[in-house]
């Protein structure tokens, strides 16, 4: 997995995103407006990957770097 794919998890989903940004939208609606192209780039293309493997049902986003 590529480190800016853990850097999104782990900067915008992190233990406290829920009270930082009050919805996952919210989190995804600033990572979109701060990204670098390259970062923006790489995670929508990881995030498609995931989706298309069908496996999104068991999603645990701590395994990317991400807070519960």
């Amino acid at each position: 997995m590529d480190d800016l794919v853990r850097q999104f998890f782990g900067g915008y989903f992190h233990q406290d995103w829920r009270l930082e940004y009050g919805s996952y939208k919210a989190a995804i609606e600033d990572f979109v407006r701060n990204a670098e192209p390259q970062q923006l780039d790489v995670v929508l293309e990881f995030i498609d990957a995931f989706l298309s493997s069908g496996d999104y049902e068991e999603f645990d986003m701590v395994k990317f770097g991400g807070g519960l």
